[in-house]
């Protein structure tokens, strides 16, 4: 069902679709100009079909000769019928109406006429009327092949035209695969196409805008590591003068304060130290079992439930930034799960796996959720410290997963209760 909705639904079949429905009201168009025209107009064939109709009643005769009559039609595409004191015949049944119509008995000369099955002759003769039709046979039997072979030649050249429209549009082709790249986060892709025209501009433009936004997005990632390291310094030197604070009070407020801090310039930095094409992962064999049972270890005061494999998982990954990555999630869950059990349950699946951390919160609202591994983003407006971090969290996460050729999935609603943190990496 799909595929039949994707091929009506094609853009190039909609475009052949319209030359050929404008095709077809052209000719229909000229054709009843034409026939308009020459609607009141003595057609050209009518004497000569009216001198046959003639030449063929005089040869049945007065009183016709029936056998004469059935001979003629045997030997020619026609149809007779005669109508008169002694006779009622017809050469095919239903030929004719069984009355004439009011009209046809007043007709004296042979004379061409039409009712809602057939037009034939009426020409009265004596006592006698007598009926003709030709018979036209579209396609003779032995020519039925040729009525297969114009068939055939139609669907080649509908065929031909839907490739040739395919190529002509190929751009539009291009422009939408690229607009998919880019929407993925793949800014690098450009369309190669040398095409020219309106088509050729419009994949030019496409390819200056996506050189436009990497240049944005890579001046701001510029500015924000540029910001980090100077930060890093003043920081340090605050820390090491807070220590010289006579309040303990004040001093541990600065000194917590300090350590946000450093902690946001420290997770800016990795960041986008993963957001390189080519992130360099320090990667070892260990067994994910253990490095879960070390994270969930920091919360030994909450409720969280941990299910792993039975064996041991073992996984070639970078254990700094894997267990980085759960320690984000899980002080996630720990924060908005108002004392509900947590779990965080691991999973092999054939050739990946897939871990999961679910908390019983609140849950978070559809239309947050594709942006929460976006930096800085927090669904709380108010942007108040105790109901969140720095918006950092989800997307230092996601960029780790994604360093491992993997990928972040968030499931939650305003019904379901809480919300699911899934990681699925090879």
């Amino acid at each position: 069902m799909s595929a039949i909705k994707r091929l009506f639904g094609s853009f190039y079949l909609r475009v052949l679709l319209v030359f050929f429905i404008t095709g077809a009201l052209l000719f229909l168009t000229v054709g009843g100009t034409l026939r308009w025209i020459v609607k009141d107009s003595q057609h050209p064939l009518r004497p000569i079909a009216i001198n046959h109709v003639k030449y063929v009643v005089n040869d049945i005769g007065i009183p016709p000769d029936i056998d004469k009559a059935i001979e003629i039609t045997q030997q020619m595409p026609v149809r007779l019928a005669i109508r008169g004191p002694d006779v009622d015949w017809s050469s095919e049944p239903n030929f004719i109406p069984e009355i004439d119509k009011p009209e046809w008995l007043t007709i004296t000369e042979p004379h061409i006429v039409r009712d809602r099955k057939h037009r034939f002759a009426i020409y009265p003769k004596g006592e006698y009327r007598f009926y003709m039709a030709w018979q036209y046979r579209l396609v003779k039997h032995k020519d039925k092949y040729k009525l297969f072979v114009g068939l055939g030649i139609v669907v080649v050249i509908f065929w031909v035209s839907y490739l040739a429209t395919q190529r002509v549009l190929k751009p539009v082709r291009e422009v939408s695969s690229a607009a998919k790249k880019l929407q993925q986060g793949d800014l690098d892709y450009r369309i190669d196409s040398k095409h020219s025209g309106e088509l050729g501009d419009l994949c030019l433009n496409v390819n200056n805008m996506a050189d436009s936004l990497q240049d944005l997005l890579e001046a701001k990632r510029q500015m924000l590591l540029a910001i980090s390291h100077e930060l890093r310094s003043p920081i340090t030197r605050a820390k090491v003068t807070s220590e010289f604070i006579d309040d303990e009070k004040t001093r541990k407020r600065i000194s917590s304060d300090l350590d946000e801090m450093e902690s946001l310039v420290g997770t800016l930095i990795e960041s986008e130290r993963l957001n390189q094409p080519h992130a360099v992962l320090h990667k070892e064999s260990i067994d994910l079992n253990t490095l879960i049972y070390k994270v969930v270890a920091l919360w030994n005061d909450q409720p969280i439930e941990t299910i792993v494999p039975e064996f041991p998982s073992t996984a070639l990954v970078d254990p700094v930034r894997i267990e980085l990555m759960l320690r984000n999630v899980l002080s996630n869950a720990v924060r908005h799960s108002n004392g509900k059990p947590i779990q965080v349950i691991l999973e092999k699946e054939q050739t990946q796996w897939r871990l999961t951390i679910a908390d019983q919160g609140d849950g978070i609202s559809e239309a947050h959720i594709k942006h929460l591994s976006e930096p800085f983003y927090r669904p709380d407006d108010s942007r108040q410290r105790q109901t969140g971090g720095f918006g950092l969290g989800l997307y230092l996460a996601k960029r780790i997963v994604e360093a491992h050729k993997g990928e972040l999935m968030i499931e939650s609603g305003d019904t379901a209760p809480g919300t699911k943190v899934i990681f699925v990496w090879p």
